[in-house]
């Protein structure tokens, strides 16, 4: 259960976030997304009652593991591109891909969660989607250029824009090694 006061989020302005991440849970229907169950309100808090996911987040098994072997960190990446993928048809983009928002089943199965960032897209032109695309492919180039080999000794080479594509690079470098956290 996650239950919200509301004069925080007024005072925060983070009543269209709230707004944006009930709906999304609300529409979106994936075994990759967390479940929204329900959501009521009292006069001082809202509450969303979402499914409960026993197996801990990524971030825990990494402090536990320190590393994921590669065949875990592409099974986990391959999830979280599952997830993205489910939000992203319908026109909505997390912000906040992280170990701490990929929440892990009881079969260890990973669920996108905490979606207090998510901003809906108005994608309603097709010019508008290619162009999206084209952003996030333009991250992906940058990040790959940041893993060659010469730049990855340096870490202050991970400079890279916080796209999508950005945000499941570091999280899989973030899986395989032991680098600070980044947020995207």
């Amino acid at each position: 259960m996650k239950k919200l006061k509301k004069s925080e989020m007024l005072r925060r302005g983070q009543v269209e976030h709230v707004k944006a991440e009930r709906n999304l849970l609300a529409e979106v229907d994936s075994n990759c997304i967390v479940k929204l169950y329900c959501s009521f309100q009292d006069e001082e808090y809202l509450y969303l009652i979402m499914e409960y996911l026993p197996g801990g987040d990524m971030m825990t098994l990494l402090m536990r593991k320190d590393t994921l072997t590669e065949d875990e960190a592409r099974f986990y990446v391959g999830e979280t591109v599952l997830a993205i993928e489910s939000i992203h048809k319908h026109n909505y983009i997390h912000r906040d891909i992280k170990p701490d928002n990929l929440l892990l089943d009881r079969n260890g199965h990973m669920k996108l969660s905490d979606f207090g960032l998510c901003k809906p897209l108005d994608c309603s032109t097709l010019q508008e989607k290619i162009f999206l695309r084209q952003t996030i492919l333009v991250e992906l180039f940058k990040v790959m250029d940041a893993l060659q080999p010469q730049n990855v000794h340096n870490r202050s080479n991970y400079n890279i824009g916080k796209g999508t594509g950005g945000c499941l690079l570091i999280l899989l470098l973030e899986l395989l090694t032991i680098l600070p956290q980044r947020s995207c």
